[in-house]
């Protein structure tokens, strides 16, 4: 599954990381300073753009293309219900 350079793979491997972080801090950190001030979900994005750099170095930027996706919708998504 890795080997695929397709965006729907890309898509799946972006969105490992930023649904496992927010089940643990939405179940576990709700108390934690940083928490509401968006921290943790800048935290997440900037580890999938450490994913995205590997994956265009590889070579497989369709991948790249579909984790850059998710990230920017998960921003847009805690911009909405953390900043409203």
């Amino acid at each position: 599954m890795l080997n695929k350079n397709n965006i729907p793979t890309g898509i799946l491997i972006g969105l490992i990381l930023p649904v496992i972080s927010a089940l643990i801090l939405e179940l576990g950190f709700k108390d934690w300073i940083y928490f509401h001030r968006g921290l943790p979900y800048f935290a997440v994005v900037a580890a999938n753009l450490v994913i995205i750099r590997i994956l265009a170095k590889k070579g497989q930027d369709r991948t790249a293309s579909g984790i850059m996706i998710v990230s920017f919708v998960f921003m847009v998504l805690v911009y909405f219900f953390r900043y409203r």
